[in-house]
């Protein structure tokens, strides 16, 4: 929406304005982030195997924590086994599920892309 406010606007201002020639710049500006924003999203690929291992695990951790905790008493010790899957299922899905690796090779390139050389 900003883009087309700003479009939109550039087209009322008069061709011999400094305003015109400032919004220009920041459109360019504007379109040139929003390119190298689709560029980078769309190198992320989601593992299948990754957010299916993150299901199984938390939610099988999830759902025998639960059960140890329902039936207390000695049946407690499943929390030893329940915990670890929860701790590593969970944040294994939701890490698969925004790009996982990919988005972390996307994050470096940017970062090398605009790091300035030292002298």
């Amino acid at each position: 929406m900003r883009l087309t406010a700003e479009v939109a606007a550039l087209e009322t201002l008069p061709d011999d304005g400094e305003a015109k020639v400032m919004l220009t710049e920041q459109v360019e500006a504007t379109v040139a982030k929003y390119k190298q924003t689709c560029l980078r999203e769309d190198t992320f690929h989601r593992n299948g195997a990754g957010l299916g291992l993150g299901i199984v695990l938390g939610g099988g951790g999830i759902g025998l924590g639960t059960w140890a905790a329902i039936q207390g008493g000695s049946t407690l010790w499943w929390w030893v086994l329940a915990v670890p899957a929860i701790v590593l299922g969970v944040p294994g899905f939701f890490h698969e599920w925004t790009g996982g690796d990919s988005r972390d090779v996307a994050q470096s390139s940017d970062a090398a892309a605009t790091a300035t050389p030292s002298d």
